[in-house]
């Protein structure tokens, strides 16, 4: 099994994951981001990514879930 931070396009990892930490270290709970990933056969295609940080009653980040969405033909047609 691989991390999902393994499909995603290299110039784009930093600042996926340095946003996400901001978002969490500042008691966020919504993260909403745009990136490309790489599909297992070699493609590569833009997603829009919205994750709600779950949390515990002491504020502790406990867990991640979201959605992610195919929005390349969007990102295609200059949309």
């Amino acid at each position: 099994m691989s991390l999902y931070g393994n499909i995603i396009n290299p110039d784009d990892l930093l600042d996926v994951q340095m946003e996400l930490a901001d978002i969490s270290r500042e008691g966020g709970t919504l993260f909403v981001k745009e990136y490309r990933i790489r599909t297992k056969s070699g493609e590569q295609r833009w997603v829009e990514e919205q994750t709600f940080i779950q949390r515990n009653d002491a504020g502790i980040v406990t867990h991640y879930q979201g959605v992610i969405q195919d929005i390349t033909a969007r990102k295609k047609s200059g949309n």
